[in-house]
């Protein structure tokens, strides 16, 4: 075999690969996607736990996702994938709102950027980034992961494909009303949080996917437990 019939063979297999990336998202994940360890900063892979796979299934059924995890349930690890996975697609943005700005940008750096540039050394069709600053990354293909401390009026002049709301109990301010203004119909909303009581958004906006299916505010939910988080199943 000639080194040009190599070449085109190899080329053929990369976008066969990648054609299966874009079209499964839970292939992707399983091969490319990792986590690191916060206490050692050891990789581990994206492995199939209950609790993440409960918010991937969730979010493949419906556009607003809404769910209540015990601590320690890994997923702003699963919003790093499913991010990723959004900026494979091209042209798409992704908006990360939690309350601390140090939060945001430490799930920036340490969960997607670190990931996209291990998966670009991997798979030369994913895509390079071009602009990297301490709250957004840019891709060559036109996506971007941008991440905001909880403030409604980030998004007022944006029109994400996802917004992400990590932790969304301790948001101070409601913030739904606005993201929903501006991702439109055709957007989707993932948003997750442990328990803080009573009374605010994140409650308001669970109790009506629970009680209501989601009647006002069209949010699907999920839910996960102690028994889905890896360190307790791993060193009850």
């Amino acid at each position: 075999m000639s080194l040009e019939e190599l070449r085109e063979l190899a080329q053929g297999l990369a976008a066969e690969e990648e054609a299966r990336a874009r079209a499964d998202r839970g292939w992707f994940i399983k091969n490319y996607c990792c986590g690191y360890s916060e206490a050692t900063g050891e990789r581990f892979e994206a492995k199939e736990w209950p609790g993440q796979i409960a918010l991937r299934e969730a979010h493949e059924r419906a556009q607003r996702v809404i769910g209540v995890k015990a601590a320690g349930v890994g997923w702003d690890w699963e919003a790093s994938w499913i991010a990723l996975h959004v900026a494979l697609m091209g042209g798409r943005e992704v908006d990360y709102f939690c309350q601390r700005a140090e939060n945001a940008e430490l799930w920036l750096a340490q969960y997607v950027r670190r990931q996209a540039i291990e998966i670009g050394e991997r798979a030369l069709w994913f895509p390079r980034v071009r602009k990297d600053r301490a709250n957004a990354l840019e891709f060559e293909n036109g996506s971007a992961v941008r991440v905001y401390p909880g403030d409604p009026d980030a998004i007022r002049m944006r029109h994400p494909h996802l917004v992400i709301l990590s932790e969304w109990a301790f948001i101070e301010e409601r913030i739904l009303p606005s993201v929903l203004g501006r991702i439109g119909e055709k957007g989707n909303v993932i948003g997750f949080s442990t328990g803080r009581g009573m009374g605010d958004e994140f409650s308001e906006v669970y109790l009506d996917a629970r009680d209501e299916g989601g009647k006002q505010w069209r949010f699907e939910r999920v839910f996960a437990g102690w028994k889905d988080c890896l360190n307790y199943r791993e060193r009850p």
